[in-house]
């Protein structure tokens, strides 16, 4: 999250201030976060990562919920969600805005329906609304 959001712009440059670390520490804690995300999602395919954001609130993830409603291997052209973890679409290869979009909205739609609760988008696309809320 970053206070832009809504702003309508596209964010080109920034600037960190980050503190300086032992760079043996830092590289052993990459390759734990390396090994785990391997774990965890998808790597096999591109992704956008995270689709949607976890509702809170004592809710099951966003992730448990969409594999609650079977989800997971669900497929609109060559986007997929993917069978590792329910959170995640990947493309197979060629998918479109369009074929991602739709399975959004379709993951929306199925959670809501049987759960009552609307799964709010964490990726954004440019000149296009992505799942619709």
């Amino acid at each position: 999250h970053i206070r832009l959001q809504g702003f309508g712009g596209v964010f080109l440059e920034g600037v960190w201030d980050l503190p300086r670390v032992d760079a043996q520490a830092a590289k052993e804690r990459v390759r734990e976060l390396q090994r785990w995300r391997h774990e965890k999602q998808p790597t096999n395919y591109p992704s956008g990562g995270s689709t949607f954001r976890n509702p809170g609130n004592g809710y099951p993830s966003a992730g448990a919920l969409i594999e609650a409603v079977g989800g997971k291997g669900l497929r609109l052209g060559n986007a997929e969600v993917s069978e590792k973890h329910a959170n995640f679409i990947v493309n197979r290869g060629g998918a479109t805005a369009a074929d991602i979009n739709g399975l959004i909205v379709m993951l929306q739609d199925k959670v809501f329906d049987a759960q009552g609760i609307r799964l709010v988008p964490e990726v954004m696309g440019l000149g296009m609304r992505v799942g619709t809320i």
